[in-house]
């Protein structure tokens, strides 16, 4: 939560916020503070969220040439992995916390070519049980940067997989896949060369 009367004194045109709630927007909003939320759920919400800061900002020719260069990476990256067929993974965020549809890495997993094992779950972030992550078995198991791979591995039950057991366990910076910005073509273009080489 900002300090109020910090934001105030610096009298901004407007204030970029990406989280949910919170009195303090409509605080800043009486004090005549601009308040813009963003909350991208995929990557198409990405590139319309840069689109509407580039208007907001009066910079809307630069944000349309970069989603017009972002869309253009996209797409080379979906033609070079259509011939094959998606691999079965999972995202390890911290001890088995992960994504689920509705999340932007969710969304980035599959256009990468993965078959997210946590398709069934009903939230966007959730707790996955190492009983069902054994049932499942993914073909390759992720984790994000500053987990170590050889304490994920080395676990009971995780030991077993085949993604272990094969060698493809590979990190992830998550900055680049949880962050709705100009680098999540990046965290897309690293997934699918982790999922497909």
């Amino acid at each position: 939560e900002p300090n109020i009367e910090k934001v105030v004194s610096l009298e901004p045109d407007l204030l970029l916020t990406g989280f949910i709630g919170g009195e303090w927007k409509e605080r800043l909003r009486e004090l005549e503070v601009p308040v813009f939320t963003t909350l991208a759920a995929s990557l198409e919400d990405t590139l319309e969220d840069i689109e509407t800061i580039g208007r907001l900002t009066g910079a809307l020719p630069r944000a349309e040439a970069l989603t017009e260069n972002m869309a253009a990476r996209v797409q080379a990256v979906e033609s070079r992995i259509e011939q094959g067929a998606p691999v079965s993974c999972f995202l390890d965020l911290s001890d088995l916390f992960t994504v689920g549809p509705g999340s932007l890495e969710f969304d980035l997993l599959e256009r990468a070519g993965c078959n997210p094992i946590t398709a069934s779950s009903g939230e966007p972030y959730t707790q996955w049980s190492l009983e069902q992550l054994v049932a499942d078995d993914p073909d390759v198991y992720l984790v994000a940067e500053g987990i170590k791979v050889q304490q994920v591995i080395d676990r009971s039950g995780i030991r077993d997989l085949t993604a272990v057991e094969e060698g493809r366990v590979f990190e992830v910076n998550s900055d680049l896949i949880s962050r709705p910005g100009p680098r999540v073509v990046e965290g897309l273009e690293h997934l699918a060369e982790l999922l497909h080489g």
